[in-house]
């Protein structure tokens, strides 16, 4: 059987399903030629043929009736072309469709079912109503349409993480830990031994739902677990629980090697850490690996804050930063706890800007790319760190910034606050003013300015949208298409919220 036969079969003709069929044939058929005539016959011919093959499904499994309704049939049209041609729009469109109470039509689901986005996935699973849970309970491949529970009832959650599936297990004990973190730990901690080590591994990390110091002695027990990912997913969590014995260990351990000398930073570490301290997190490289200095560093990083690192440092945040980009291995440091995606605090402004400063600099010029390129990677993670008035402060000399101007733009806070977006705004009507030159065409101003639209398309509030849509541009202006694509792909956008009701 084809792919898009069964899933015809799948979604909407097993036995007493039901199917929404009417609202897609319908338009073929209403005052419509011969050949619209003919699409119809031939679409009803291929849901008929699905209906006569054999599925490989349980005998007597039905899709339930839905609980949530559906978005009405202008809103299907609208969905169905965002996912086919305006995908930048999806997890919006998936966004505004949960906050209304909807769920997707049975054929736009279909329509999403193939992606592998992990947070797009998430979205989905959220509207994709009771043929959604029921079409992941029958096929393995869309498991992960269970992800949120269904419930917030107690007797029904303990239910389904005792009998689901995997990723309904794992829906059901966050929820669970939502209600009531002490019994939701307990249920898991009584299962724990009979499962698998994957298994044991994902279901801890459903405690980071209201995570408390009442979880950290169960914790600290599994920090020494015979599988290794239990260990480290365990490790996470004491890590990110303020005032845990571990942090509070390893905090103590970066005092003990932690020098600052004249404004330098030195760590006074071992070549490989001793095996006694593996269950804090301070490994050994793996069998077969040598041991360096560099990873050595690099763990000490991944177990520790970077906040505690100033604090201990005794140096304000500034001097801070200058002694860590002197460092010899500032790369290892700043790239652990990249990796951890912890927290930089006070930190990140001022290494943005002294990064931006080395850029400008005579020793700067003279690097080679890979070195250039890494210093660019580490400044676009930067920004992706900044607080809100970080953003307001900077953002006039990220726009000077021409190696970070577009990274800028793609990495500003969505949506955009006011006081940048109504300033762009107003920039933008100026840039488009016609003139004689504006008729001849420059490819480097219409690429950037194409970059900046691809970013502003989603990151405008919906209040700003009319003075986007003011925007006059002459016909002849070189970047007229470039603006009236700008200006349809906002109202569709738009069309969002007004279309997406029952």
């Amino acid at each position: 059987m084809s792919d898009s036969v069964r899933l015809a079969v799948t979604l909407g003709l097993n036995r007493a399903a039901g199917f929404e069929p009417a609202q897609e044939l319908a338009p073929h058929l209403v005052n419509r030629g011969p050949a619209d005539a003919l699409r119809a016959l031939a679409a009803n011919r291929i849901l008929l043929e699905a209906a006569s093959q054999p599925i490989q499904l349980p005998l007597g499994t039905v899709a339930p009736a839905e609980t949530r309704p559906v978005a009405r049939e202008s809103a299907a049209t609208l969905l169905q072309i965002i996912f086919a041609t305006e995908s930048w729009l999806t997890h919006e469109a998936l966004e505004v469709l949960d906050a209304r109470g909807l769920r997707l039509p049975h054929a736009a689901l279909a329509a999403v079912l193939h992606t592998m986005d992990a947070d797009l996935r998430t979205r989905i699973a959220k509207v994709a109503g009771e043929r959604g849970r029921w079409l992941a309970q029958t096929l393995k491949e869309y498991q992960w349409l269970l992800q949120i529970a269904a419930s917030s009832d107690l007797a029904t959650l303990k239910t389904s993480f005792e009998e689901g599936l995997l990723p309904e297990r794992e829906a059901a004990l966050r929820e669970w830990r939502a209600l009531d973190s002490e019994s939701a730990r307990h249920a898991l901690q009584a299962a724990f031994a009979q499962e698998k080590a994957d298994v044991r591994a994902r279901l801890l990390g459903a405690l980071e739902v209201n995570l408390s110091s009442a979880d950290a002695p169960w914790l600290e027990s599994l920090c020494t677990d015979r599988a290794a990912s239990v260990q480290q997913a365990a490790r996470l969590l004491l890590l990110s629980l303020p005032g845990s014995a571990l942090r509070l260990r390893n905090r103590a351990l970066l005092a003990s090697v932690l020098q600052v000398d004249a404004g330098e930073i030195n760590l006074d570490v071992p070549e490989s850490w001793p095996s006694a301290l593996a269950p804090d997190g301070l490994i050994a490289p793996a069998k077969g690996q040598t041991a360096t200095r560099a990873f050595t560093i690099w763990v000490l990083a991944s177990v520790t804050e970077p906040l505690d690192w100033l604090a201990l440092s005794g140096l304000d945040a500034s001097s801070f930063v200058s002694a860590l980009l002197r460092y010899a291995y500032f790369k290892e440091v700043f790239e652990s706890w990249m990796e951890r995606s912890l927290k930089l605090g006070v930190l990140v402004e001022p290494l943005l800007a002294a990064l931006n400063l080395q850029t400008r600099s005579l020793a700067f010029v003279t690097l080679d790319y890979p070195r250039k390129n890494q210093h660019r990677i580490l400044r676009i993670q930067l920004l992706k760190l900044l607080s809100p008035d970080a953003w307001l402060r900077l953002w006039p000399e990220l726009l000077r910034d021409v190696e970070l101007r577009y990274f800028a733009f793609s990495s500003l806070p969505k949506p955009w606050p006011a006081e940048i977006a109504l300033p762009w705004l107003q920039q933008l009507a100026e840039r488009l003013v016609d003139t004689p030159d504006s008729h001849i065409g420059n490819y480097s101003e219409r690429s950037g300015l194409e970059a900046e639209l691809r970013e502003a398309r989603a990151g405008l509030a919906l209040a700003q949208f009319a003075a986007a849509l003011a925007i006059k541009v002459s016909p002849e202006h070189y970047c007229f298409d470039v603006i009236h694509q700008f200006q349809r792909q906002l109202e569709l956008r738009a069309r969002i919220y007004s279309e997406f009701y029952p």
